[in-house]
């Protein structure tokens, strides 16, 4: 977030918005774990946020300084946007298993998908740590 400040201000804040709204989604399930309602707006949310990592590395975000261009793919965003994407897919499983997508990620969630998970999500800590954003 901070180096997107130096960039352009309203990148910045963009991602400050995104930070503290997933901080506090996270306190708000860790209090009302049954609340199927956060889930999915924070699966949405979670969705939307991949959505438009891969607008700016497709054909660049229409405002901006650098409008129009697309950014390269840095190995710290690539696992954040996995990430979303596998939080979506919980989500599902645990709102609706009996529907057909639920079924499905149901089906895929076995022991070996739980590893899977976890390997991107230890990837993603020492990604932080260990690989540099390239902007």
């Amino acid at each position: 977030m901070v180096s997107h400040f130096s960039e352009w201000w309203a990148y910045g804040a963009f991602f400050l918005v995104v930070m503290s709204g997933q901080l506090l989604w996270a306190a708000w399930l860790y209090r009302h774990p049954d609340d199927r309602r956060t889930l999915v707006y924070g699966a949405i949310a979670g969705l939307a946020i991949a959505g438009v990592w891969v607008v700016t590395r497709t054909v660049g975000l229409p405002v901006g300084p650098d409008a129009g261009r697309p950014e390269q793919v840095g190995g710290i965003d690539l696992m954040a946007s996995l990430d979303q994407l596998m939080i979506a897919a919980l989500v599902a499983t645990i709102v609706a298993p009996t529907s057909a997508v639920g079924r499905r990620l149901a089906r895929v969630a076995s022991t070996q998908s739980v590893r899977l998970a976890s390997m991107f999500c230890t990837a993603s800590f020492f990604a932080v740590f260990l690989a540099s954003h390239h902007s």
